[in-house]
């Protein structure tokens, strides 16, 4: 298994990205809005085997202090390969420097 990973939404497939969701359980999106909706945000990443979708992670931030994660999802034959785990330590590296870096656990 190659697992590739790409940040870039220029090749996505709204269809692959809603199917992706309803098999995870999330219900469908409209496919037609999933690329509109991965292009407003600073950052994302796609983990494909081959040609197919097997995973996708998006944060929410203000591209500088805080950032929250609204998508981490692989499909269920993928799961516990790594891959959700290299999406999250990619958006966990993501901000601009360490000292914009807080643990969601800190402080709990």
């Amino acid at each position: 298994m190659n697992i590739r990973y790409i940040s870039s939404v220029e090749n996505i497939n709204g269809k692959d990205v809603s199917h992706l969701f309803k098999v995870v359980g999330w219900g469908e999106r409209p496919s037609e809005t999933v690329r509109p909706s991965f292009e407003r945000i600073s950052f994302t990443r796609f983990a494909y085997n081959d040609r197919e979708l097997v995973g996708v992670g998006r944060t929410i931030d203000d591209g500088y202090y805080y950032g929250w994660i609204v998508d981490l999802a692989v499909l269920p034959q993928y799961q516990r390969k790594g891959i959700g785990t290299r999406i999250l330590s990619s958006a966990y590296i993501w901000p601009r420097s360490k000292e914009q870096i807080r643990s969601f656990s800190e402080n709990c």
